[in-house]
């Protein structure tokens, strides 16, 4: 595995390079920041609960920005009438896909218990 240091050093010489596309600076630089907190999870005592992680890999990207109109993690008052249709109801949505959110937003591999879990996290539940 790459330290810290080295992958910072790989990024700028190719994200500097003037034949890297825009879009390939992109994808990179996001590839960096997902990977980079690989290192400090290591350690079973700090090691975020496996909802957390779901929610980072697959659910964050909207859900706390509230692109395209999705309901941000945190807004009570938006959570608050979703919440009074049931986990059910959330749990179909999310594997039905909703508005702009593709079909389990994307986690494929996940079971309705991870899907129940995240939700139960983003809702505050």
């Amino acid at each position: 595995m790459i330290d810290r240091r080295h992958q910072h050093n790989l990024v700028r010489s190719v994200v500097t390079h003037p034949a890297t596309s825009c879009l390939c600076k992109v994808v990179l630089a996001a590839s960096v920041c997902v990977g980079s907190t690989h290192g400090q999870w290591s350690d079973p005592a700090t090691k975020p609960p496996a909802a957390e992680v779901t929610y980072q890999q697959y659910c964050a990207g909207c859900h706390d920005t509230g692109w395209h109109g999705a309901p941000v993690r945190g807004d009570s008052a938006v959570w608050k009438v979703r919440r009074k249709t049931g986990i059910d109801s959330l749990l179909t949505n999310a594997k039905q896909g909703r508005n702009g959110m593709p079909p389990m937003g994307t986690c494929d591999s996940c079971s309705d218990d991870d899907l129940r879990v995240v939700i139960k996290l983003l809702a505050g539940l």
